[in-house]
C-alpha cells in the first residue's frame, strides 16, 4: 500500500522556476535566493507585482515578519532576461519606523494585502 502524499504537485509557474534554480546553482551549491527586506526585495516586489500577482501576499508577509522568502536568484532580472531593473530610491519595503508610526505600517500592509486578495499562495 502505498501512502498518499501530503504536497501538491507544484504548479507550471513554479516548476519552471525550481527548474531555473536546479541549473543555475549558487557558487555553494545552494538552489534560490533567500530574500530580505532591501532593494533586492523591493525588485523582486516590482517584479510579481507584474507576473505574478498571487505571489505577492505570501511575500510581503514573510518579509514583514522578518523571515526570509525564497525567489529564484538575487534580481529578477538574472532569472527573467526579460525583465529590466529599474532605478528606485526605495530601498526597503518596510522601513524602520519609530513605534508611533507602527500601526500605521500594520494598516498599509493589511490594505496591500486586501488589495491582492490576501491569499497565502506563495
Amino acid at each position: 500500500m502505498t501512502e498518499k502524499s501530503q504536497f501538491k504537485p507544484l504548479g507550471a509557474e513554479d516548476q519552471k522556476i525550481l527548474d531555473w534554480m536546479k541549473k543555475v546553482p549558487r557558487s555553494n551549491g545552494e538552489i534560490g535566493y533567500n530574500l530580505s527586506d532591501g532593494p533586492e526585495a523591493v525588485e523582486w516586489l516590482r517584479y510579481y507585482k507584474a507576473k505574478y500577482p498571487h505571489k505577492v501576499p505570501y511575500m510581503l508577509s514573510r518579509i514583514r515578519e522578518g523571515k526570509s522568502y525564497v525567489v529564484a536568484a538575487k534580481l529578477p532580472h538574472y532569472f527573467d532576461t526579460t525583465w529590466g531593473p529599474r532605478e528606485t530610491k526605495q530601498t526597503m519595503i518596510f522601513p524602520p519606523l519609530p513605534p508611533e508610526r507602527q500601526a500605521q505600517r500594520v494598516h498599509t500592509v493589511n490594505r496591500l494585502l486586501k488589495g491582492f486578495g490576501a491569499t497565502a499562495s506563495g
